[in-house]
């Protein structure tokens, strides 16, 4: 179970990074809220549009840190990750500690919530 969901984050993080859409629409739960660090969410729909749109590009994504806490068929990830990139065309620098939530959805885990907080 850890392994499947640490290989879907890291194909979800990859996908970020390379506006991968159709990769993005497999790793995403259908009722996904996407929390940014600037306090703005989106559904599923609203977050692939503009990662379509180039809104967010990611020039290198780590995760220094994450635990999984499993409760059934959703699990808990808290962690800590750190992002380079554009938001709107401007440079962003990202380092947030995270709270995922993810669950299993038709045997495939899949992210449910993202919950983002800067580290100041």
């Amino acid at each position: 179970m850890e392994h499947a969901i640490a290989e879907m984050e890291r194909r979800r993080y990859e996908a970020m990074r390379q506006a991968d859409i159709a990769v993005l629409r497999e790793v995403l739960d259908d009722q996904l809220v996407y929390a940014h660090s600037n306090a703005a969410t989106d559904d599923k729909e609203s977050y692939l549009a503009k990662v379509q749109a180039g809104v967010f590009r990611y020039e290198s994504i780590s995760i220094e840190e994450q635990s999984t806490l499993q409760l059934g068929g959703v699990a808990l990830l808290r962690g800590r990750m750190r992002a380079r990139g554009l938001l709107n065309g401007t440079p962003l620098i990202l380092d947030n500690r995270f709270l995922a939530v993810v669950r299993n959805s038709g045997g495939q885990w899949r992210l449910l919530s993202y919950q983002p907080t800067p580290v100041r």
